[in-house]
């Protein structure tokens, strides 16, 4: 679950740079999440254990991270582990059409934090379905949105679209 927090942290963080690079986790504060975000993790009996964390993406742990960290582990659990649930059944698709397109498998995330993997997901400005596709942009990347049919909302097709983007 650390993990996917820490995604979709990272995520809402994000600045344009998506680097394929080994990124770095820089904790500002000790604790059993910032040692989790920098690969090491402690178990219930409070022993630490190294574990080797390695990310697509660039990871930076600053303030705005630590207090989403909180958000999505108190209040905001219950959405978290909805999308967590949905997660699994996206996830492994996702991923494999992001690495047939020499993309970070890591950007899968990007549809968690857009839309919490939902393919219903309309945004205020429009945008819809996981990768809150615009409907220009859909139709600029091949995406049918007409009368009976938008696959902006079809996860796979979408993916194909957002990795082509």
């Amino acid at each position: 679950m650390y993990r996917a927090i820490t995604y979709l942290l990272i995520g809402i963080g994000l600045s344009a740079t998506f680097a394929c690079t080994r990124a770095v986790v820089h904790p500002s504060t000790a604790g059993p999440m910032a040692d989790n975000l920098a690969g090491n993790a402690a178990d219930t009996a409070g022993h630490a254990y190294a574990d080797e964390a390695t990310y697509d993406i660039p990871m930076v742990l600053n303030h705005s991270v630590e207090n989403h960290i909180d958000y999505f582990g108190t209040r905001g659990r219950v959405m978290f582990q909805r999308w967590l649930d949905r997660s699994e059944q996206y996830i492994p698709i996702m991923k494999e059409i992001l690495r047939e397109n020499n993309l970070p498998e890591d950007l899968v995330y990007v549809a968690m934090i857009e839309s919490g993997f939902s393919t219903s997901a309309v945004s205020w400005a429009n945008a819809v379905g996981p990768w809150q596709f615009m409907t220009g942009t859909a139709k600029m990347y091949g995406l049918k949105i007409n009368r009976w049919v938008d696959e902006r909302r079809d996860p796979i097709k979408s993916t194909k679209a957002a990795a082509r983007h």
